[in-house]
Formats: structure tokens, C-alpha cells, sequence
């Protein structure tokens, strides 16, 4: 940490941030606790259309579509407001990721796992989302790093236990992603295929092609397309952390490092492993896409896109 005041920590896309860091103590301390305070907002915003859009999978109700219509106003609202960019200060990554911890303490967020094993996974992902919120507070330059991987451990902790505490959710889409990787294994076509499973009869693949292809290994070689999930996750998070290269000083590195962490920790990212949703694949292309953009790849950024 330096002795003197410097800006908050900012990552927009393809640029660095200052190299110093927000002081603790002394003349810059007001000005940080201010910076704290505007950094919030926005992120707040997410956080809390995250917890409707988790509790939403456990119990759907109509006036969860009115909170999702205020949030995204109160969101375009303070992004306008902003600039377009989110300033994050290690006090508001802290503070982000204490206020995850509770919301994943109190809102369910699985369905097909019994009380006492999604309490569990709950209670894993809080320890980490607190253990990474002390981690941005600490006066080394790789601190948030060391939070990122404690995010990624407790992750796929998350994973293991919800992957082996239900191996086979109630939803057609694990049976058609399933199906649809031993099809190909076999040489079949995924979509003259029909599975019959406790959702009912499946008789269609509803994906374009290559979900089914990016998807299968976890299938061949672990069981489950859920792992390769997983995966895709991780993938997606550490990209994020790479949108801060190597032009960014300390503060631009911690705030990439702390979102990526509260990316993974976020209430409802390990729902999608449970439910066996498509959304990691789409995350993982699509911002390798950007940051290949931003680092001049365009052959790669296109065959991202594509995929």
C-alpha cells in the first residue's frame, strides 16, 4: 500500500489503472471512503438481480418480473451516471464480496439437492466469497490474486459436492446434454435422438451444434457434462482477470481480481452447474472474444464468436 493518495481502481476493458493503491490511513483516507461509497452502487445492483434471478429458480413468481424491470432501470441509471465504468476500490471489492457471502447464506438457490446438502454447498461459497473479501483488504500487491484462487477452490468444491450430491437432476436439459455426448461418442446424430427420462419424454436436441461438441468431454471423461461446465466457468472468470494486461498497475490488477472471484462466487453462477445450463459456454466465448479484440487476435476473436 503507498502513503499517498492515488485514484480508485478501474478496469475498463483494454486499459491499465494506476499503479497505486488506495491508502488505509492518512490524507487519501477520505477521499477513498468517498470513492468506496461511488463504487457501489452499480455492483450492489447486480448482486441483488442476482439474488432475485437465484431465488426465482427455486420459487417463480410474477412480481419477480417487476424487480428485474427496476433493478435493470436503477443499473442503466447509475451506469449513465458512472460513465459507463465501475470504479472499485479494495474497500468496495471487500465489501462486494462480504454482502455475496450473506445473500448465498440466505437465499436457497438449488433445486434438486436436499436441505441439508445445499446448505452445505451454501456454506462453502460464503466461507470463500468472506475468506476472499478479507484477502483484497491485505497490503500486498498479490492479495487479490490470492482471493481469485480461493474463489476458484471454493468453486469447484461447490461443483464436486452438487455434482456428486445429485448426479441426476430432474431437468431435460443435463438428459439432452448427456444424451446428445454419447450420441457423438457413438457417432450419431444428437438430433434423431429420444430420452426418456423423470422430466418426461425428450425427443429433440435444442442446441446448435457445437454446445453438444464443447460439452462432451465432460461427459467422455469425467461422467457428467457438468464438469466441462465447471470448467468453461473457471475459463471465464480467469479471462475476465486477464482484461487487466500488463500495462495495469496494482489497483487495475486488484479490481480485475476481485471481480473475477465475485464472477465465480455470485449468487446463481453454481446453480447453472446443478441445473446444468448452457450460459458458461457462452460466457467463456464470448469474453475470450473481447479481450482476443482487445490484444489484436481477430482470427481468434472471430472463431470465439463463431463458437
Amino acid at each position: 500500500m503507498t502513503a499517498r493518495p492515488s485514484p480508485a481502481a478501474t478496469v475498463p476493458p483494454g486499459h491499465g489503472s494506476p499503479a497505486d493503491e488506495e491508502p488505509a490511513t492518512g490524507p487519501g483516507a477520505r477521499w477513498t471512503a468517498t470513492a468506496t461509497l461511488r463504487a457501489l452502487p452499480g455492483p450492489l445492483l447486480l448482486l441483488l438481480g442476482a439474488a432475485t434471478a437465484t431465488h426465482s429458480v427455486v420459487v417463480y413468481e410474477l412480481r419477480i418480473v417487476a424487480v428485474y424491470t427496476v433493478l435493470a432501470v436503477l443499473l442503466a441509471v447509475s451506469l449513465w451516471r458512472s460513465g459507463g465504468r465501475i470504479r472499485l476500490t479494495p474497500v468496495a471489492s471487500a465489501v462486494m464480496l462480504a454482502v455475496t457471502a450473506g445473500i448465498l447464506l440466505a437465499v436457497p438457490g438449488f433445486t434438486y439437492l436436499g436441505p441439508g446438502p445445499a446448505g452445505t454447498v451454501r456454506a462453502v461459497l460464503a466461507v470463500a466469497a468472506l475468506v476472499a473479501a478479507v484477502t483484497q483488504l491485505l497490503p500486498w500487491r498479490r492479495a487479490a490474486d490470492a482471493g481469485l484462487a480461493v474463489a476458484v477452490v471454493g468453486y469447484l468444491v461447490a461443483t464436486a459436492l452438487l455434482v456428486h450430491g445429485d448426479p441426476a437432476p430432474r431437468i431435460d436439459v443435463w438428459y439432452t446434454l448427456q444424451g446428445a455426448a454419447d450420441a457423438l461418442a457413438r457417432g450419431d446424430d444428437p438430433y434423431t435422438q429420444v430420452w426418456v427420462g423423470p422430466p418426461g419424454i425428450m425427443s429433440a436436441f435444442t442446441y446448435l451444434p457445437w454446445m453438444a461438441v464443447l460439452l462432451a468431454p465432460g461427459r467422455w471423461l469425467a461422467g457428467d457434462v457438468r464438469w466441462m461446465l465447471a470448467v468453461l466457468t473457471v475459463a471465464g472468470a480467469l479471462v475476465v482477470r486477464g482484461f487487466a494486461g500488463r500495462s495495469a498497475g496494482p489497483g487495475g490488477v486488484r479490481a480485475a481480481a476481485a471481480l473475477a472471484g465475485l464472477l465465480l462466487l455470485l449468487p446463481g453462477t453454481p446453480t447453472q452447474v446443478e441445473q446444468a445450463w448452457t450460459e458458461p459456454v457462452l460466457l467463456a466465448c464470448l469474453a475470450g472474444a473481447g479481450l482476443a479484440l482487445l490484444r489484436r487476435r481477430t482470427l481468434l476473436a472471430a472463431l470465439l464468436l463463431a463458437l
